[in-house]
């Protein structure tokens, strides 16, 4: 059992050095097309919609996210990403003003389109690459009732890359947003908040990373 332990370590440890790294390289192009779940997030407030005051969370609805990423390397393990993303969505109210009995009620469909650019660092090099992100950037709401609105967004980032050959990798990542909502009312055409809050995304994704 030692022994086979140890011939499995040594094989590892010999993939790592030998097997062609898909890390960051000054100069490369890396494309990045990938498809993600997120998990929309809530501010709690008073808000006003259609002209009736009510109390509780507006709730931004789980979707599927699809996008793409393209980046170039600066320098060794170490690359500069900009996404572009789309995200069909809907926003909720879940209670109404009296408190009791309130049941979730659809404020609008709402699409997601998100721009970001991102500071991208490999953590190690070998098949298996970890790495992190930071991202800043801008979403724009779409909204079926109300004028369309952009805000202000940030990001953190971490995930894998696993290689498949000198040129693919298949990547899988975590990401989590920042999304500022207002500087004090008028968040929306249909609806007002009385403090400054931020949108939490929290979205899973996996794609395909081809270096070019």
């Amino acid at each position: 059992m030692k022994t086979q332990i140890s011939l499995t370590v040594t094989l590892i440890t010999g993939l790592m050095i030998v097997a062609p790294a898909l890390a960051w390289e000054r100069g490369r192009v890396e494309i990045s097309p990938y498809v993600a779940y997120a998990l929309g997030g809530s501010f709690d407030d008073f808000y006003s919609y259609n002209g009736n005051e009510y109390y509780g969370n507006v709730d931004l609805d789980d979707g599927t996210q699809l996008g793409v990423r393209m980046g170039i390397g600066v320098a060794r393990g170490i690359g500069i990403e900009f996404q572009a993303a789309y995200m069909p969505t809907a926003f909720y109210a879940d209670r109404d003003e009296s408190f009791f009995g309130g049941s979730s009620r659809k404020i609008t469909d709402v699409d997601l389109t998100i721009f970001q650019g991102s500071l991208m660092i490999d953590m190690a090099r070998g098949p298996v690459i970890p790495y992190m992100g930071m991202g800043i950037g801008s979403t724009t709401f779409n909204m079926d009732h109300g004028d369309d609105s952009t805000r202000f967004t940030a990001s953190l980032a971490g995930g894998f890359k696993f290689r498949i050959n000198s040129h693919l990798s298949f990547r899988t990542e975590i990401r989590g947003y920042g999304i500022w909502i207002d500087e004090g009312n008028n968040c929306y055409d249909d609806y007002d908040c009385d403090d400054d809050q931020y949108l939490r995304i929290l979205e899973s994704s996996f794609g395909l990373s081809v270096k070019i």
